[in-house]
């Protein structure tokens, strides 16, 4: 086989096997829970189910900085979620932005501060002691 055909082949080849193996539309399930249980998020909204699958599947493939971008990711989401439902989102939008942009999460602190009325703050042991 001269070089050109054997090229061309190989283009061919490589063509058909993109078409076969390319990864899906969607991400996949993630195949266990060890970060973040679905069933805190299943049924809720799609998105939040998304990045909960993203989470535990770049956990599982030891992708860890990946990992804790999309924790980080669903605690804005949840922060923002929470200051949508109690209609005081406009306390952790940008001031100065004139699009609406939210706040970056480490500015979050100091608005939760102020606006802590809303919600009653527990601490964790409180959740499993009881205490």
């Amino acid at each position: 086989m001269d070089p050109k055909s054997f090229l061309n082949l190989a283009k061919d080849i490589s063509s058909e096997f993109d078409n076969i193996i390319k990864p899906p539309d969607e991400g996949l399930p993630s195949p266990t829970e060890k970060v973040v249980y679905f069933s805190l998020v299943r049924g809720t909204r799609g998105y939040l189910e998304k990045i909960v699958h993203q989470i535990n599947g770049s956990y599982d493939n030891g992708w860890y900085d990946s990992c804790a971008v999309m924790i980080r990711r669903l605690i804005e989401t949840l922060i923002i979620e929470c200051y949508e439902a109690h209609n005081i989102a406009g306390k952790i939008k940008d001031p100065k932005g004139t699009n609406g942009d939210y706040l970056y999460l480490k500015e979050y602190k100091k608005v939760f501060t102020k606006t802590q009325r809303y919600w009653e703050l527990i601490s964790p042991q409180s959740l499993v002691y009881g205490t």
